[in-house]
């Protein structure tokens, strides 16, 4: 089954392990793939820090704030380019891939179900 999640010109290839922004690849590690991955099949939502910790790292523990930030700002940079969607910080909550506005609106999973928050 192929299953890849599309948000605006975001491309997140979850078998292939491929991201595309537009025509272009990025190149991202592992954690930051996995960070990326949870993000998306959320998209719309805020995922609350220690989950993604919980989720990338696999377990969460004290000290990890500044781990995560690092990963989040090290995505941001790879994808600046990725529209409309944003990567957003939820002030002492965590983090979400939103559109501006907040709207869950276009999210697409091609071999799922495409409800935000799944």
């Amino acid at each position: 089954m192929d299953r890849r999640i599309r948000l605006g010109n975001l491309v997140v290839d979850l078998d292939g392990h491929l991201v595309l922004v537009g025509p272009r690849r990025v190149e991202l590690t592992y954690l930051e793939f996995r960070a990326l991955s949870i993000l998306a099949r959320r998209a719309g939502l805020v995922v609350p820090a220690e989950d993604l910790a919980r989720a990338v790292w696999g377990h969460a523990r004290d000290g990890q704030t500044e781990r995560l930030r690092s990963l989040i700002h090290r995505l941001r940079k790879k994808l600046r380019s990725m529209h409309p969607w944003q990567i957003c910080t939820a002030r002492k909550r965590g983090y979400g891939l939103i559109l501006p506005g907040g709207t869950a609106t276009g999210v697409t999973v091609a071999g799922e179900e495409a409800a935000p928050g799944a």
